[in-house]
Formats: structure tokens, sequence, C-alpha cells
């Protein structure tokens, strides 16, 4: 049972507020927005104690989720709850940020009373909400700025980037018209364009050794559906013909060339299973929002869209040279995005400088504080390498390899737009309704190979 719930800024300001039981003092938010600003080390944990007073939060968009409780609370669960609460808000928003939250106000309070009753969780289904709301949204624009893909991945992606900014460096943004928020009348759904969104999104867990060999390759995927169909149509997504389930196939899941084979998967509760099973087709019934439709995983070593190659060498009494070879294995025609390579250097490192091949759209930084060297590249394409030099100034540096052991891992953040590393493919998207009149549909797809943890070892 959950005393308050809030939602804060980036700055820290109270936008919504709702105390459910009285049992906690006054001023709680700031309480908790200077405790998560001066936490040891910087980043909190999704969940702490004040005062035996339990605050729990998930970040999304930049907005600060916050319940607090003086009840021992599943907190799996309640980072669950609280996801699912900002996925409710950006369905009857369209877009989740400060603006909206401020102009829908009377509409969010509304959905609160409906989604918690004194402190206890009740239903929090888009769909099922949409019977007991009487306020129509005001749309917002979306924020130019705010290049997030939109909702995280569920109870995980909660502990793992609670305390983590947003990605604000993720370029591939949906389409503007996905940012709009559902119809809660009649007359929204009659007026509004036929229009359903998919988007399949990889993110990746990398590990390569210093010898370059990789030491773990681990591909988390989920397929996400936004649908804004009048009526009750039929949806069917094709996948990959060679699509096999390694937990369903048994001894029998690598026995096929060239299939894509996926670890485990699981599917929203809409999906036909059976229709799967038969020819790998997602069919269901869709509802309002956005849901997530399939999630997979896959541990087997696929083809790297990266690799670095590191090269350490003494120049001088007082310098040593790392050279980073950067090279990119996707096809020609792709490029990634916003690609961040962060390298921690050695701890008697006094001073650094950086010399860059080819540096159109690349910087590269030295935070003395961190002892990190940062190399950010706008756009890399495919089949291309890329070159740094940093020339790193030391007391003494006749002592390499004592000082390469304190060097890296150098880990790396980026998104690749259309392009998948499983392998898996999307063949169709088809609507089906019963009525010849029904209006046409207008379908979007697109796909994204985003960083989860890509570190390599020097």
């Amino acid at each position: 049972m959950l005393s308050q719930f809030f939602v804060l800024s980036a700055r820290g300001d109270t936008l919504i507020l709702k105390d459910y039981r009285g049992d906690v003092v006054r001023g709680t938010p700031e309480m908790f927005f200077r405790k998560l600003k001066s936490w040891p080390g910087g980043e909190a944990p999704p969940a702490f104690n004040i005062e035996s007073i339990q605050f729990l939060y998930v970040k999304r968009n930049g907005l600060l989720f916050c319940c607090s409780t003086k009840f021992n609370v599943a907190p799996a669960f309640v980072l669950d709850f609280l996801n699912r609460v900002a996925s409710v808000f950006t369905d009857y928003c369209g877009v989740l940020n400060e603006e909206s939250l401020k102009r829908n106000f009377v509409l969010v309070y509304e959905l609160l009373d409906e989604m918690l009753d004194f402190g206890y969780p009740q239903g929090s289904s888009t769909e099922m909400l949409k019977t007991f709301v009487y306020n129509t949204p005001i749309a917002v624009p979306a924020d130019p700025t705010d290049m997030t893909l939109g909702s995280a991945g569920g109870v995980l992606g909660a502990l793992s980037r609670a305390a983590v900014a947003t990605s604000a460096e993720q370029v591939s943004r949906p389409a503007t018209a996905s940012n709009q928020p559902i119809a809660v009348s009649y007359d929204q759904a009659r007026t509004r364009r036929n229009e359903v969104f998919v988007d399949l999104i990889e993110k990746l867990t990398v590990l390569v050794g210093s010898n370059g060999a990789v030491l773990r390759s681990d591909v988390d995927g989920m397929l996400k559906f936004k649908s804004f169909l009048s009526g009750s149509p039929t949806i069917r997504i094709g996948l990959n013909d060679d699509l096999v389930v390694k937990a369903h196939a048994g001894g029998d899941a690598g026995g096929r060339a060239g299939s894509v084979v996926l670890d485990d998967v699981n599917f929203h509760e809409s999906v036909s299973l059976q229709k799967f099973e038969q020819d790998q087709t997602i069919a269901f019934v869709p509802t309002d929002g956005e849901v997530v439709l399939m999630n997979y995983r896959l541990t087997r070593e696929l083809p790297l869209p990266f690799r670095i190659t590191p090269f350490v060498e003494q120049v001088s009494g007082t310098r040593i040279d790392l050279v980073l070879k950067l090279r990119c294995e996707v096809p020609r025609n792709i490029a990634a995005n916003q690609m961040v390579v962060r390298i921690p250097l050695p701890k008697s490192t006094n001073s650094c400088t950086f010399e860059i091949a080819h540096g159109v759209g690349q910087s590269a930084e030295y935070k003395a504080n961190d002892k990190t060297a940062i190399w950010t590249l706008r756009r890399v394409n495919g089949s291309s390498e890329q070159v740094i030099r940093c020339k790193m100034f030391v007391p003494d540096a006749s002592i390499v390899p004592a000082l390469r052991r304190e060097m890296g891992p150098i880990s790396m953040t980026f998104e690749i737009p259309m392009h998948i590393c499983s392998g898996l493919q999307i063949r169709y998207l088809r609507v089906f309704e019963k009525t010849s009149s029904y209006a046409p549909s207008f379908r979007w797809v697109r796909v994204v190979t985003q960083s989860d943890s890509y570190v390599v070892r020097i």
C-alpha cells in the first residue's frame, strides 16, 4: 500500500502530488529530491529509505515518478506499477513531458483516482480506464529535444535505469503522429485517421575480452505496437519463416541453417499463441494505447556492429599513447547515430590531449575529475573506420604494463536505426476488418538497435 504518489520535474518542481493515507510528513517530495541529488557516488538506487519512509521511483522522459510508503512493499511490484502509470499518462496525454502534465492535470488526477484506491493499486489498463474517464485530453506538441524511444522495458529496465538521465542522445524518434492521445470520446474516434505504429527494438549487451574474443553477447528485444484504429479489426504481423524458439524446439533449435533462433519469448495476453506456433504470425485484436506485443531474448554469439582495437605505446619517459581503431561492421547504407565512447585512463594521468583522424562530426574531452576520456561521434557510417590517439602525460611512463592494467574497460553507447543484429524481420503488417466500408489504415514500421552495455577490455 502506498502513502503518496508524486511526479517531479528535472528541477525538482512538484507537478503532481496525491496523498492517499496521510501517514507521512509534509514535504516528502523535497526530502526525496534533496536526497536524490546528494547521493554518494552520484546515482541513487531505485528504492531507498529516509527516516523510516520508503521511496521508490523510476525516471521517464526526464520526469521522476515516485511513491512513498511506510509499509514493507515489494519493490519490483511498485516499480512495475510506476512504469504502468507512466505508460497510461503517455497514452492519454499523447506525449509525456512537463507541459503535457500541466495542461492535463485534471485528466491525470482522474486517472490516479481510478488506478489507486487508498494507496492500493487497482487496474492500470488503458482500455479498461476508458470506461471511467470523462475528461478529454489537451494535445501538446512533442518536445523536439525529446529523443527517447518511449516507454522503458518493465521492471528490469526500471532497476537499471531509474537513476540514469533520460537518453537525450538517442536520435531515432517515433513519428509525430504517434504522439497523439488516444480517443476518449466517440467524436474523437470517428474523426481521427486510422494509423498503427510498430517498433522493433533490440538492446545489446556485449563484453569483449582484451584478446578480441567475445565473452558475452546478449540481445533483449521487444515488439511494441501503438494503435489509433477505429472498431476492432484483427492485426497480423508476420515474422521470419525460419524463426525458431529454443525453449519450444528443444534439441532441434540449431538444426536449421540460417534460422533465427530465440532463446525465449513471451507475448501480450491478446496475442494468439496458436497462430504464432503455426506460421510465426502475431495475430491479435488491438487495444488503444501502446502495448508490448512480444519480448524476446538471445544469448548466442552474433555479428557485432562495432569492433575496437586498442594499441598502447610508450612515446617518452612521461608520455604514453593509447590508439583506438573503431570499425563499424554494419552495411554501408546504414549509419550509427550519436555514439559516445568512454575510456577510463590511469589514475596517475596528469593531462591528456587527443588527435582524431577524419574528425568531422567528432570531438574528444578529458574529464580530469574522473580520469576519463570521452570520444563523441555524431554519425558513423557502415563499413568505415575511425581512429583516435589519446596522448597521456604521466609521472613515469616506463611502467607500461602497470599503466595498461589501469586503463579501461571501454564502454560505448549508440543507436543504429534500420538495423537488427538478431536477424528478426517483420515481413508484413496487415489490418483485417469485416466490413467493406472500413477506412484504409496507415501503417508505420521502425526497427532500431541500441546499446544496453557494450564493453571492451583493453
